[in-house]
């Protein structure tokens, strides 16, 4: 049954699956509950990709109102100024007013997305 990118119903039953997903693979951590529950529902994106990070929205909500009980965090999130991976990239985006040869070499690549690289 695939809900496509629409947030499906929580319903008690779905409710259910979390709690039974969560008792029998207790070393899951939330983002991997996440990607299990959203390949169940069918939950994804336009071109494919899991609704993990909206899941565990649902899931912490859900977790919030007493409803389930997650696992505990294994990461708290961001730390501000500590991303050294990052760096600023320039792209000269001034137009080309010039016949095609004036500029050869061109290539052109198709743009993936990250499932597609994964």
């Amino acid at each position: 049954m695939s809900m496509g990118h629409r947030r499906p119903e929580i319903t008690e039953e779905k409710i259910d699956q979390i709690k039974t997903m969560i008792k029998n693979n207790p070393n899951w951590g939330r983002s991997r509950l996440s990607k299990e529950l959203c390949e169940l529902w069918g939950w994804k994106s336009e071109i494919g990709q899991l609704k993990d990070i909206s899941c565990r929205d649902v899931l912490r909500a859900l977790d919030g109102a007493g409803k389930i009980k997650l696992p505990p965090r294994k990461t708290f999130g961001w730390t501000t100024g500590k991303n050294t991976n990052s760096q600023l990239k320039i792209f000269d985006i001034a137009a080309i007013n010039a016949n095609i040869r004036c500029v050869m070499p061109v290539t052109v690549e198709v743009a993936k997305s990250k499932a597609e690289i994964a």
